[in-house]
């Protein structure tokens, strides 16, 4: 598998590829090329500073812009390429740009059909078949609190399209225990004000969809927390003296999906972009099909979507640091949202790719056993409860940077789990559970493999 950024135009990206095709057939005796796969990088990086009249993360969109046009012209070319062209992915910090600026770009290569072409020559005939592209999303690795990897999650599964068979990058926020990360943090979080903002609404809005019970002490702090963060990024610095509930505050949330440009134009050309489809391709995906056009038509959610990327006071107050102290029942909530989230994907065939040597150096888990993978499936280990078990690999990361093996990998999880001990100092898991459990998961490896 060959792993690269896209490049702006088709034609460099044909170069690239036909570089690598060298380079595999130069030494080819036992045919290699027949097994190589691209998956072609969307890299997050950090955006620029406030430029009047521009979104944020402008220079990323742009860039991935062109490698998506660049990605699809090559292609409905219907090469021979097309049969080792076999996915994408966002890499990269997870806290230099959040998923919604890969949103329109990820819908449009997602729903992208490739044909590609077999030449049989025993019967001297030419078929095609046709597949989609297929995606992984890094999410849930970084982030400046649990609940804001949860919502980075969440976004990647409401901005970017991912659909069944589609994975999660490490998605650590999901599986690794509150307790112990407040814990850690000394239940003191630092974050900028416009992502705790963010995330007060999409705790609050979410616990509610999924039927959490929230201790009334910690809605009402939470509320105060909202009002008085929304008051100094949003309420100052807007004029309008609209002050929107933590609902409807949500709401607007939802059209992040939507390409940002959109939000600059009147009422009367915003209403007609709705009602008209697209010349081109690309451009069909501007809106986020997942959202109905009538939350669009309500001008307070618009309102705050424009100030959210083209005010400049918003911009800079949103930045500046903030403190939020938490505790148990923060604590407690986040897990009841972590275990909805799970089923959600479970539901929806979403799997997650782990890298435990990545997770144990960049993360906050002190033993390879405290693993979330275990709490990700743990079937074959433990009872589980039902809808709870997802498809799970494990990975090497980047193997340049983490000087690892996909047997190494293996080896650890397998070692750690023997090496667990109770309260009582008696093994946690038996030897040959955990034998059909690396299997296990071994075999889900296989199935998500991109061929």
């Amino acid at each position: 598998m060959v792993r690269f950024c896209p490049k702006e135009n088709s034609s460099k990206l044909f170069r690239t590829l036909k570089h690598f095709e060298r380079i595999v057939n130069t030494d080819d005796k036992g045919g290699a090329y027949s097994k190589l796969n691209y998956v072609l990088h969307f890299p997050k990086i950090d955006g620029q500073p406030f430029v009047p009249g521009l979104p944020r993360n402008d220079n990323v969109r742009k860039l991935s812009t062109y490698g998506a046009r660049s990605i699809v012209a090559l292609l409905e070319k219907r090469m021979e390429l097309n049969e080792h062209i076999k996915g994408i992915d966002a890499c990269s910090s997870e806290l230099a740009c959040r998923p919604e600026v890969f949103g329109q770009v990820f819908r449009y290569l997602s729903d992208t059909i490739i044909v590609c072409y077999e030449t049989r020559k025993d019967v001297y005939s030419i078929s095609h078949k046709t597949r989609n592209l297929q995606t992984t999303y890094h999410a849930g690795e970084d982030f400046f609190d649990i609940v804001d990897g949860l919502r980075a999650i969440d976004e990647t599964l409401l901005f970017c399209g991912l659909k069944r068979g589609s994975r999660l990058g490490h998605g650590l926020a999901l599986g690794i225990s509150p307790e112990e990360y407040y814990k850690f943090k000394c239940y003191n979080l630092v974050l900028p004000k416009q992502v705790m903002l963010d995330d007060i609404a999409w705790m609050l809005c979410r616990a509610d969809e999924f039927g959490c019970m929230v201790e009334s002490s910690l809605k009402t702090r939470l509320e105060e927390n909202y009002y008085s963060l929304y008051e100094e990024v949003y309420g100052e610095n807007m004029g309008d003296g609209y002050f929107p509930s933590i609902y409807d505050y949500y709401q607007s949330w939802k059209l992040r999906g939507d390409k940002p440009e959109l939000y600059r134009l009147g009422m009367e050309g915003f209403r007609k972009k709705l009602e008209s489809t697209e010349l081109e391709r690309f451009d069909r995906y501007q809106f986020n099909d997942k959202i109905s056009n009538e939350l669009r038509k309500n001008a307070k959610c618009r309102d705050l979507y424009f100030a959210y990327h083209f005010n400049r006071k918003v911009r800079e107050k949103g930045s500046e640091i903030t403190e939020f102290k938490t505790g148990q029942s923060y604590g407690g909530l986040v897990r009841q949202i972590q275990d909805h989230m799970i089923r959600k994907l479970v539901c929806e065939g979403i799997g997650i790719e782990t890298n435990p040597s990545s997770n144990y150096l960049i993360g906050t888990i002190k033993k390879y056993e405290e693993h979330p993978i275990i709490r990700f499936n743990g079937r074959k280990l433990k009872e589980v409860e039902s809808n709870t078990s997802l498809s799970v690999s494990i990975n090497t990361d980047d193997q340049g940077v983490f000087d690892t093996l996909l047997e190494n990998e293996y080896a650890l999880m397998a070692l750690a789990l023997k090496k667990a001990k109770d309260k009582d100092s008696n093994p946690v898991y038996d030897l040959e559970d955990i034998y059909e459990w690396v299997d296990y998961v071994r075999r889900m490896g296989i199935e998500q493999v991109f061929v």
